[in-house]
């Protein structure tokens, strides 16, 4: 699905990636549509278990959840984008009680702020300053190769420096 798209995707594909006849994908997981949201439940329960900050100037579990969707999680957010562009809706599978990286960082963002002693409405809005994050780091997956080839990195450039990335836009 996050290579070509649901809609190109058949049960039977899928069945014979599996190695399993596609009936059985059918009793199991009922509709393709029903089989995409199994699969965003599964890799929403992956990224709750991210580890979480200790403190609100502890940018490490921020960094992680930059480096997971950079890397591993790539595929997921290609699997959001297209279940997202096929009419599926993937935001309805969101928890309200998950701390998921966006809401963690716009948190995190928010404590920073609050020890900062700034007055209110002089900082920006931390849930604005999340949205811009996770634009910026879904963009990464669906978008690398073109990106090193307009910026002239080498193929590969933005995997080798993930650290590099999520230092950046973790800052």
């Amino acid at each position: 699905f996050a290579e070509r798209g649901v809609s190109e995707v058949t049960m039977r594909d899928i069945g014979a990636a599996a190695d399993v006849d596609h009936a059985l994908i059918h009793q199991y997981f009922g509709t393709k549509e029903q089989l995409v949201e199994a699969i965003l439940r599964a890799e929403l329960n992956a990224v709750r278990t991210m580890p979480r900050p200790v403190s609100p100037d502890d940018f490490r579990s921020l960094r992680g959840a930059v480096d997971y969707f950079l890397g591993d999680g790539r595929a997921y957010l290609r699997l959001i984008t297209r279940a997202e562009l096929a009419g599926l809706a993937p935001e309805r599978f969101l928890d309200p009680d998950s701390g998921g990286p966006l809401r963690l960082m716009a948190h995190t963002l928010a404590g920073v702020q609050a020890q900062s002693g700034a007055p209110a409405g002089q900082l920006p809005d931390p849930r604005l300053v999340a949205a811009v994050f996770g634009a910026a780091t879904f963009a990464f997956a669906p978008l690398a190769p073109w990106l090193e080839a307009t910026l002239e990195l080498p193929a590969g450039g933005l995997d080798d420096r993930r650290g590099e990335l999520a230092e950046i836009l973790v800052g």
